[in-house]
């Protein structure tokens, strides 16, 4: 193995390690009832870092789906993590974007079990070209939790 391929295998060691607790194969639903006993306000998920299936458009028309590991604070998706060490996140940032949305819905089967749990996070960028026109762009991250 490579230095290069050795440094992309520990990156991915610690960005698994460091995440506090990942929760994979079922979902650790803090208060649940069946869907028909669900109140908007209640929290269905625990807190914590979840695999997650991201679907991904770019403003530029770019699509793909990813594996990510997704961090969930009262049902809302707050962060978002990438394979390369990279992430996006709620709050203040230096990279000048506005995170929106986030908020996570329960998905059922015919029985009123969640099976999943989805969401929508977008990213708006804001900026000046070399002109000093305004620009906006917006990417969007559609998120499921299984």
């Amino acid at each position: 193995m490579n230095i290069k391929g050795l440094v992309k295998v520990i990156a991915v060691a610690l960005l698994f390690t460091c995440c506090k607790e990942t929760y994979a194969q079922y979902l650790p639903l803090v208060d649940y009832e069946p869907f028909r006993g669900i109140s908007q306000n209640r929290v269905i998920l625990q807190d914590g870092n979840y695999e997650a299936i991201v679907d991904y458009d770019s403003h530029t028309g770019y699509s793909a789906r990813y594996g990510l590991i997704v961090s969930v604070r009262n049902d809302r998706v707050v962060a978002i993590y990438f394979s390369n060490g990279g992430y996006i996140h709620t709050g203040i940032n230096e990279e000048g974007y506005s995170y929106n949305g986030g908020k996570l819905s329960p998905i059922t089967n015919s029985s009123g079990e969640i099976i999943a749990m989805k969401g929508t996070v977008t990213i708006s960028t804001y900026y000046y070209d070399d002109y000093a026109i305004p620009h906006s762009s917006t990417d969007v991250y559609r998120v499921t939790i299984q």
